[in-house]
């Protein structure tokens, strides 16, 4: 049941994130291109609701376990025991059973 409130919660955060990382480099770029003024865009950023206690939150954690340890590639975001389980179903294209 634990892990499932962890995954939620850990999806939500990066959700606000992406949507917020947006806006905020949406604006920095209109500042650096001289369309808006430097306390204007720092304004504006801080009146989206940004909470950094929730940025510092987000970790590299596998998506089907919310296990923080082991994980093999950043980019798929699976923990090596995972990684190991759906390659051994054939899930997983590529892997192959190493060790015999």
């Amino acid at each position: 049941m634990r892990i499932k409130v962890n995954l939620r919660r850990d999806r939500n955060i990066r959700s606000q994130y992406k949507f917020l990382e947006l806006k905020i480099r949406a604006l920095k770029i209109l500042n650096n291109s001289g369309y808006l003024n430097y306390l204007d865009t720092i304004n504006n950023i801080s009146k989206l609701k940004l909470n950094i206690n929730n940025l510092n939150r987000i970790k590299n954690k596998c998506f089907l376990t919310s296990r923080n340890r082991g994980l093999i590639n950043r980019n798929m975001h699976l923990s090596r025991i995972k990684i190991k389980e759906l390659g051994n179903m054939g899930i997983l294209l590529g892997f192959k059973k190493h060790s015999w």
